[in-house]
């Protein structure tokens, strides 16, 4: 369980009875907030459009020091501090975990024990 909040690698669970996923909860968490803002077709249609709009050159970017800003006005610098710390530490697990891992999920084979 720490290996997979720390390294945010998925561990693949296998049993008789089926397999199963163990992600970290923010893992999860994220990509329920994915799935909640494409269930509203136009929300996936603006968002969709918004990222072709990036990658094509016509979105506008904004340094993590003006967004803050912006979002946050007074409150920027915590911000800042926050998103650097979490951005700091993802880049360090993620490099760790590619180089360890090849970028693999790992398996664990585990007996489940059934109760009479």
């Amino acid at each position: 369980i720490e290996q997979v909040n720390e390294e945010l690698i998925p561990v693949v669970i296998t049993s008789k009875a089926g397999n199963a996923v163990l992600i970290s909860e923010s893992e999860w968490n994220s990509m329920r907030e994915t799935a909640y803002l494409f269930s509203n077709p136009n929300n996936a249609r603006t968002l969709l459009k918004s990222i072709e709009e990036m990658n094509s050159g016509q979105g506008q970017q904004y340094s993590m020091s003006e967004l803050g800003k912006l979002i946050f006005g007074d409150g920027a610098d915590e911000f800042l501090q926050s998103a650097n710390e979490k951005q700091a530490a993802s880049r360090k697990n993620r490099k760790r975990t590619v180089a360890a891992r090849g970028g693999r999920t790992r398996t664990v084979k585990k007996r489940v024990a059934r109760s009479k």
